[in-house]
């Protein structure tokens, strides 16, 4: 199966001449299948919807700053610069 496509939403459709229509079908995600009754020749096309991503947060080395917390970071940072200049480096 496709990667992306939620199993559980399979389906068999058949093509109407305009359109696809959605059977009456069953899906079993155990072991993998779908059913259908069909009672005529036709185009059939078996689809589902596509899953949901799942989100992982990424992890963040620096917190989210305040407006407080960044004038401590603008802070230190000057201070940093400063010793470097006066260390000659």
């Amino acid at each position: 199966m496709p990667l992306g496509l939620n199993e559980s939403t399979l389906a068999f459709y058949t093509w109407n001449g305009s359109q696809w229509v959605k059977l009456n079908s069953t899906v079993n995600t155990e072991e993998n299948y779908v059913i259908v009754n069909i009672s005529h020749f036709s185009y059939y096309a078996i689809a589902g919807e596509r899953a949901q991503p799942s989100v992982t947060p990424i992890p963040t080395l620096i917190p989210e700053l305040t407006p407080i917390g960044l004038l401590i970071s603008m802070v230190g940072i000057l201070l940093i610069i400063l010793r470097k200049i006066n260390r000659g480096g």
